[in-house]
């Protein structure tokens, strides 16, 4: 059977396209509008926005592979409270792995030189598995009769099927990663804007899922893969929306037009590789404008008025049935505003007394509506989950109002 799986890194060619007006047209506006939707908010509130879509991403790529883990209970992993229940706890570890694995990377500035290389490819896939426990390095065949061990970082060391696709011979895979870099940096090089580099984050995100460079983990690696690309191209804004949530609202079509990009060529007017071209341009295609749709999301969703409005009516239901004034309100909204503000400014925000007002600062520093570094630090906004399904509807499920705690 050794003869159905790739051994000639020729047979995973195109891995590019040539780009048209209308493609480079959404390119452009993708660009544009991630730097705008940058400019919109507050740099510090910018920085607890990136925190918030860290969780995104995490919620949604889990989605993808099938993990639907809650979101209050990635925030309850986050702050190291783990479910009594194995199962749940298991998602809330494999959450926390990839959130910090998250965060790391987009931390760390990757040279151009190392962007498509092994090297780099496989500490995408170590971050993320040197986090969880010995006992969930483990890959189950998809019949459930083989398991092997997953090394964080190491590429394979058997044949593998994923659906109806065979992925490369797993002893040709340094020659498959070798050709896949040198293609995506020469092309790199010679699209200095961007924008024209898009195309080459759908495209590469497309190849290694075909590469398939690991026993496990290779979906989420490769989304987190395109994120930082993305980043390493100079898209502004990149940690203010969520690709991963835009996939996996569509994520049948995700997965039809993946499959159909491992598709051998149809005919002479499909290129001259060995995979079809246009399959792989109709991949890129959905990709960006799935890329494009949430920039425009997170854009109305920061649009001020209605923001303010939404934060308001939030905080009008919970004083309801819970010792929080309505006013508090008027503190989270000027957070985010402003970035930041001093604590002794709570009193004019909300036109409560001085007492009654600090004493409502302080409870919404308590409940993480608001954050602060120290005892008489400059206050920020906060992002807690039951709060967030509130301020930006279907950003994903809401907090239920009955966990906020007396």
């Amino acid at each position: 059977m050794s003869y159905i799986f790739p051994k000639n890194a020729t047979q995973m060619e195109p891995l590019i396209f040539e780009e048209g007006e209308d493609f480079f047209a959404k390119c452009y506006a993708l660009d544009r509008d991630s730097a705008m939707l940058s400019a919109l908010i507050h740099p510090t509130t910018a920085k607890e926005v990136s925190l918030l879509v860290s969780s995104m991403n995490c919620y949604y790529s889990n989605l993808i592979e099938g993990h639907n883990t809650k979101p209050v209970d990635i925030e309850r992993a986050m702050a190291g409270d783990y479910a009594s229940t194995a199962e749940k706890r298991i998602l809330q570890i494999e959450a926390k792995a990839h959130i910090d694995a998250e965060r790391l990377l987009l931390d760390c500035p990757v040279p151009d030189d190392a962007l498509f290389s092994q090297e780099f490819i496989a500490s995408i896939h170590r971050e993320f598995y040197s986090r969880l426990p010995e006992d969930l390095h483990v890959s189950v065949s998809s019949d459930g009769g083989k398991q092997e061990r997953v090394l964080p970082g190491q590429l394979r060391t058997s044949e593998v099927q994923v659906g109806i696709h065979y992925p490369p011979q797993y002893t040709a895979l340094p020659e498959f990663l070798r050709r896949f870099q040198s293609a995506y940096m020469e092309a790199w090089r010679h699209r200095k804007l961007p924008f024209q580099r898009l195309s080459l984050v759908a495209c590469s995100h497309h190849r290694l899922l075909w590469i398939h460079p690991f026993l496990d983990g290779n979906g989420r690696a490769a989304r987190l893969f395109a994120v930082l690309v993305m980043k390493a191209a100079g898209i502004e804004g990149i940690g203010l929306w969520s690709p991963s949530r835009g996939l996996a609202r569509r994520v049948d079509e995700y997965k039809a037009l993946l499959q159909d990009a491992d598709s051998l060529r149809r005919g002479d007017f499909d290129g001259r590789g060995n995979l079809s071209l246009s399959a792989l341009q109709a991949f890129a295609e959905f990709y960006v404008d799935v890329c494009l749709d949430q920039v425009q999301f997170m854009t109305e969703m920061f649009e001020l008025d209605k923001l303010v409005k939404r934060v308001e009516n939030f905080f009008s239901i919970i004083s309801a049935t819970a010792p929080i004034k309505k006013e508090a309100y008027r503190l989270v909204v000027e957070a985010i505003v402003r970035g930041e503000f001093s604590r002794g400014e709570a009193a004019r925000i909300t036109g409560l007394g001085e007492r009654v007002a600090r004493d409502v600062l302080g409870d919404l520093i308590k409940r993480g509506f608001l954050k602060s570094d120290s005892l008489k630090g400059q206050v920020r906004v906060g992002f807690p989950t039951i709060a967030t399904g509130y301020y930006f509807p279907n950003l994903f499920p809401a907090g239920s109002l009955s966990e906020l705690t007396v």
